[in-house]
């Protein structure tokens, strides 16, 4: 896997303080959402290019996965995708659902709102950090096989991803979601510039 050298070892170093404080923040949150005690790992955090960005997923990927996606608009422009398998996303959505059987728009629809507090309260540090406003599209959540998960990512063009992996431990189940954050290469750049060494 590639790595991308944006960042130098001082700036990784604070990148990654900063994401256990936002993974704390979501850890709140979700708390609140669910109503159930769910732990967030220390994030395992990484930085790749593109080509290293896909091997990664192909490396994780499952039979059938539940993707949340999410862009983010401004000088800080990128993406977000939430990537777990559908086991996983069955597990987290029972949480909701705990009494009846689990149908298909309710596992999507709780993957959309758990991705959408765990990315938008991590990205609200970095821009509270880069002072640079974000503005965030709605959530778009769906199922995947691995050809129609290939043919999605190979539509997306971006530069350099940081990678987060996380487990999120959760009453009786250990959920395993890689979150990514894919950035233009100028953006990046803007924030290695703002990570205070």
């Amino acid at each position: 896997m590639t790595q991308t050298s944006l960042f130098n070892d001082d700036q990784a170093d604070v990148f990654r303080e900063l994401i256990n404080i936002a993974y704390g923040r979501a850890a709140g949150l979700l708390h609140q959402f669910t109503g159930a005690e769910i732990q967030l790992h220390v994030p395992q955090v990484a930085f790749f290019d593109y080509a290293g960005f896909i091997a990664d997923i192909e490396h994780n990927i499952a039979p059938q996965m539940v993707l949340s996606q999410q862009t983010f608009s401004g000088r800080l422009a990128g993406e977000t995708i939430m990537l777990l398998s559908a086991a996983d996303a069955r597990a987290l959505s029972g949480l909701l659902h705990p009494l009846q059987p689990l149908q298909d728009d309710q596992v999507l629809s709780t993957i959309f709102e758990i991705g959408n507090i765990i990315t938008t309260s991590s990205t609200q540090i970095l821009s509270e950090l880069s002072q640079v406003p974000i503005a965030y599209t709605s959530p778009v959540t769906a199922f995947y096989d691995p050809p129609s998960l290939q043919t999605l990512l190979a539509g997306i063009r971006y530069q350099d991803v940081l990678s987060i992996s996380t487990y999120l431990d959760i009453p009786q189940h250990n959920v395993f979601a890689k979150i990514y954050y894919l950035f233009y290469r100028d953006a990046l750049a803007l924030l290695a510039n703002s990570l205070h060494t």
